[in-house]
């Protein structure tokens, strides 16, 4: 787990103060690697890389960075290759020599020796990386396939810059302007479309992408795809539930236990949830006596909920069930206020979700408990309709039947008194105003924030049109609609959109920040495949009220205990958000410092600014990305008057 970041010249001349500009790069990433680093010029000086490492595989063994054998072919790479054991007997067996045991050397032998191939089937494991051919002038910038590592990019003066952080490269570009069309995206979902960042022309790489950049020229390359294909004729021969409870074991210990290090210490984040008692049950069997966390978003989080049990005292239980160092964390009395602000200054990527200072905190009392690594259960929730609006799409797709479901949703449309009439009926909250479409199909996803109505309202020219790229499944798996149900259709538009854009960047940039590496063994690309593969029937209870039944019966199956106090209790979230806690609401004061410049922009109607700041209806998250836009854009002024 590192930073990478690195400047090539497209044409190949020589770069002006090549050798200060890493520098000052790799000061600003010190955090993602404070155990390693080093920077690379070629002999030209028509393209430099800098790499720094957390050393969590091998963490003794020291390796120059960027990695190379050759001195003609560098890499820099950030992330785990967790199968590194298997491909190095495979690269062995064809005669290849190795000088250490890290996956670093593993990767660079494999990307040597594989040709000019760009598939990466064989590589288990979560990446960005970029490799560099001196001879060739040739640069090779990859993403993997569930998009766990990030990099971003921008090409100025004939110049590519790319950086796993946005920031470093904002302070070598000349102008940082805000990109008001994926401003839009971030108020909507929270952080802008995939591919895109707040600031114009700087770019996030596409999960699951290679770019190869020579002469001038990127060619863009897929390295992987999704198969869940492979589990359809299990799933439609499959007679007990208990069958697939047996397959899922299989898999998911194999995934786990390749992820448990062998060499650094680890956590365990344990809410009392159903995805992080999965996950806490089946590392109780792999890795016994192994320590968890709970992080305590709120105050009310200790207020008894469900069955006359608070949040932190279900978190005990389970730890007692399945005998876990269990140990519970104030996140909000520690950094609340500070997270907040620092985080609303530095939104360039547009990354809007104030959940981004909860898992900081988390992050951060990891890194004090001297642990580089900690296991996160994000996946379930969107692979297997865990969240109340993905529930509540299977209610009105039950409701609409098989047939003719277009016509008979523009019919409910049409019409105020029967949207209303249908909404009350199936006791909509989230889907209430039907903004979805069968054909072609769009969803909506989670973390749609800002509705339509207010965006309409803000800005001069918001088209939804847009915006339905985390809603919509991409182009290269529109061949399996046809073999799919609609919530697994769902289920494969998270795990390419969602998972990889919105959630995953969040939980990188928050451990990140505090040198933690964040392991997520629910998107493993084996078990993401068969989740998304699971059909509805095995995904809501019977009335409907509850979703991720799969996961529920998994844990009923198992104990009676974790039946009684977790498989029943309805999902309760992530925590509260920091400025719902009085103290640190007031203390940041949104809406009094909301700088009303900050809408002087065509893009925004006039009167935006007043419907924002002055208007006692608007939600909170509104008023939350309009205090963001404000921070971050005096923030740009501030680096432009440098």
């Amino acid at each position: 787990m590192c930073g990478v970041a690195g400047i090539y010249s497209l044409d190949g001349s020589r770069i002006n103060d090549l050798e200060f500009k890493l520098k000052k790069i790799l000061s600003e990433i010190k955090h993602r690697g404070p155990d390693q680093e080093g920077i690379y010029i070629s002999k030209k000086k028509n393209c430099g890389l800098v790499n720094n490492r957390l050393a969590i595989v091998s963490p003794n063994e020291k390796i120059n960075l960027p990695f190379s054998k050759n001195k003609n072919q560098y890499l820099s790479f950030n992330g785990e290759i967790y199968n590194h054991r298997e491909i190095r007997k495979n690269l062995i067996s064809k005669k290849i020599n190795f000088d250490g045991s890290t996956d670093t050397e593993v990767l660079y032998e494999y990307l040597i020796n594989s040709g000019n191939s760009n598939n990466f089937e064989d590589l288990n494991g979560m990446w960005s990386f970029a490799l560099y051919d001196d001879n060739e002038h040739k640069l090779l910038i990859s993403r993997d396939l569930l998009g766990e590592k990030h990099l971003f990019y921008t090409v100025q003066n004939n110049e590519l810059i790319f950086c796993s952080e946005i920031d470093p490269i904002i302070n070598l570009i000349e102008k940082a302007e805000i990109d008001y069309e994926n401003l839009i995206g971030a108020w909507k979902f929270n952080i802008p479309l995939p591919g895109k960042s707040l600031i114009k022309n700087i770019f996030r790489m596409k999960a699951g992408e290679n770019i190869i950049i020579q002469n001038k020229t990127f060619t863009r390359h897929d390295n992987s795809s999704l198969q869940p294909d492979k589990w359809f004729q299990f799933f439609r021969e499959i007679k007990d539930e208990n069958e697939i409870f047996k397959k899922f074991e299989e898999i998911f210990s194999e995934e786990l236990s390749l992820r448990i290090p062998s060499d650094v210490s680890f956590f365990s984040t344990l809410s009392g949830g159903i995805d992080s008692t999965t996950l806490n049950y089946f590392l109780s069997n792999l890795s016994p006596n192994f320590n968890s966390i709970f992080g305590i978003s709120s105050p009310l989080q200790k207020n008894e909920k469900y069955n006359l049990i608070s949040e932190v005292e279900l978190s005990n239980r389970v730890s007692k069930l399945l005998q876990t160092n269990h140990s519970l964390e104030n996140l909000y009395e520690k950094k609340g206020y500070e997270l907040l602000k620092n985080n609303a200054r530095t939104a360039f990527d547009g990354c809007f979700d104030p959940g981004l200072a909860n898992i900081m905190a988390l992050a951060e009392s990891v890194k004090h408990k001297k642990s580089k690594v900690f296991f996160f259960a994000d996946g379930p929730d969107e692979l297997l309709s865990g969240y109340s609006s993905d529930i509540e799409l299977n209610r009105i797709d039950n409701f609409l039947g098989k047939k003719n479901k277009q016509k008979k949703l523009d019919f409910i449309r049409k019409f105020k008194i029967f949207k209303f009439a249908v909404s009350r009926y199936l006791n909509l909250k989230k889907n209430n105003e039907f903004n979805f479409s069968y054909n072609p199909f769009i969803t909506r996803p989670n973390h749609l924030m800002s509705q339509n109505e207010f965006l309409s309202k803000v800005f001069s020219s918001y088209d939804q049109e847009k915006f339905f790229d985390f809603c919509t499944l991409d182009e290269k798996y529109k061949h399996l609609l046809d073999y799919m149900d609609l919530s697994q259709i769902r289920s494969l538009i998270y795990a390419t959109k969602t998972l990889p854009d919105m959630f995953n960047y969040r939980l990188d940039k928050a451990s990140m920040h505090y040198s933690v590496e964040a392991r997520l063994p629910f998107l493993s690309k084996n078990i993401v495949e068969f989740f998304i593969a699971i059909p509805s029937k095995y995904r809501f209870c019977k009335d409907s009220s509850k979703g991720k039944m799969f996961l529920r019966n998994f844990l009923k199956s198992k104990s009676k205990e974790l039946e009684k106090y977790v498989c029943k209790r309805p999902k309760m979230g992530f925590g509260d958000n920091f400025w719902q806690i009085k103290s640190i609401n007031d203390k940041l004061d949104m809406k009094k410092n909301i700088n009303e410049d900050a809408f002087d922009n065509k893009s925004f109607n006039k009167g935006a600014y007043n419907f924002i700041a002055k208007n006692n209806k608007i939600h909170q998250g509104n008023i939350w990305n309009s205090y963001v836009l404000s921070e971050t854009l005096q923030t740009i002024k501030n680096k432009q008057k440098r």
